[in-house]
């Protein structure tokens, strides 16, 4: 429970800092999650002096709107909703729609959001909730039903657009594409990619052993 009873031994004065909070007890998450948003909101008025932007990046954000947490989902609402003034750039993110859409300042925000991102939703709860808060048509939801790996929908609060993204594993000649490892998020093919890396290096070094001994 001294978790925060001593200074921090990182510089949160980085150009990039990542407050992870997932080992935090139950007790305590309230509480860390007020610090980070303290922290947060230090550094864009900081930058904001010094006409810096700052993009401040939410990962599991349904866990503010969980309940219990109205005071950081307050929080959260107004940092989204002033931000834009001290040039900072919100992004939240969840796989969780559905539980975040029981919180009725979610929705709120939700409604009134200028971009959403919205990817495959697996049940009919969580495509339901979002197609009443978002005003989504039924041919829309077509587009995150069972959707594959980067198919989904952009919605601005006037228009959604139906997007398609598919980014190729093998280069035209057949050659393992350089960037893919880099923009895939499946586990598996990047245990797979890291075990033929490990396969080929090995290779090489038996080539280059032998070609020694020459």
């Amino acid at each position: 429970l001294n978790i925060f009873a001593s200074h921090t031994n990182i510089d949160i004065h980085n150009r990039l800092v990542c407050f992870d909070i997932s080992a935090v007890g139950e007790e305590l998450k309230l509480m860390a999650m007020n610090i980070i948003q303290d922290a947060v909101w230090s550094r864009l008025v900081e930058n904001r002096r010094i006409n810096r932007f700052t993009y401040i990046n939410i990962d599991e954000i349904h866990l503010y709107f969980q309940p219990g947490s109205e005071s950081s989902a307050e929080f959260l609402v107004a940092l989204f909703k002033r931000a834009r003034k001290y040039n900072g750039v919100c992004t939240g993110i969840t796989q969780n729609s559905a539980d975040m859409l029981d919180s009725p300042i979610a929705k709120k925000m939700l409604s009134e959001c200028n971009f959403i991102q919205i990817l495959n939703q697996q049940s009919d709860e969580s495509r339901e909730r979002l197609k009443n808060t978002l005003n989504l048509s039924d041919s829309a939801l077509n587009y995150i039903t069972a959707a594959p790996p980067g198919q989904g929908l952009f919605y601005s609060g006037t228009n959604t657009v139906p997007f398609y993204s598919r980014f190729p594993k093998y280069n035209e000649d057949g050659s393992p594409n350089l960037i893919y490892p880099l923009l895939t998020s499946n586990a598996s093919e990047l245990m797979e990619i890291r075990e033929q890396e490990r396969r080929e290096k090995l290779k090489r070094e038996k080539e280059e052993k032998r070609l020694s001994y020459r």
